[in-house]
């Protein structure tokens, strides 16, 4: 079953190495990971794959260190996957410093995922007992 993409999902940044141990193997890993990301219905950013346009069109790194912060700011949350990483570790800060919510690897992000849920759940009770209530004091005469 494929997962469904709609403007509406939450956009998770995907922070985590790059240049150690292999860019090309951290590219495989961190794709794999976006995979887990789709299953969990959100939508993965994956900084990683400006490894493809680099090649294309190379540029000094810390240009892509500035194009990878300014697309992170556009992203809802940050999840740092494990692993040695200056750039994640910088990535991660940036986003703390702007506000954006960071989890570790997908068991954080998974633990996100559900307190967000259990949050949308008790507003929806909240908001259901309200208009109960209403409905029962409008009946009532109260």
């Amino acid at each position: 079953m494929s997962p469904s993409v709609t403007n509406c999902k939450t956009l998770v940044y995907l922070a985590g190495p790059y240049t150690r141990p292999d860019p090309v193997l951290n590219v495989h890993n961190t794709c794999k990971v976006a995979d887990r990301v789709l299953e969990m219905g959100l939508i993965p950013f994956i900084p990683h794959l400006t490894h493809t346009y680099h090649l294309v069109s190379p540029k000094p790194v810390d240009f892509w260190y500035e194009y990878d912060i300014h697309m992170m700011r556009r992203c809802d949350l940050v999840m740092r996957i494990p692993g040695e990483s200056t750039g994640a570790d910088r990535e991660v800060a940036a986003a703390k410093a702007a506000g954006i919510p960071v989890v570790k690897g997908l068991e954080g992000l998974d633990a996100w995922r559900m307190g967000k849920a259990t949050k949308r759940l008790r507003k929806l009770t909240e908001a259901d007992c309200d208009g109960i209530i209403r409905e029962f004091r409008r009946a009532t005469g109260q």
